[in-house]
């Protein structure tokens, strides 16, 4: 979980690139940890990755339906 912690205080941060990196690793590591997978779909629209990002949405497809401002921006940022 040390990654997870990591990336997410990355991404806040706006180390988006590191924060990518870790949150990949997290993410490998634990496929069900869907807080992980909202981060790193965060970071990766905000770095500019549209392609990774929704491919993303295939392994993490609850992302459509949240409801949190932020991810609903980013959805409509990749759109």
């Amino acid at each position: 979980k040390g990654l997870r912690w990591r990336g997410i205080a990355l991404r806040r941060l706006g180390r988006l690139e590191e924060a990518i990196r870790d949150l990949r690793e997290a993410a490998r590591v634990d496929r069900n940890d869907r807080d992980c997978g909202r981060h790193l779909f965060l970071a990766l629209v905000g770095a500019g990755h549209r392609e990774e990002a929704l491919k993303l949405l295939a392994t993490y497809p609850e992302l459509r339906e949240h409801t949190s401002p932020e991810v609903r921006a980013a959805l409509e940022k990749i759109k």
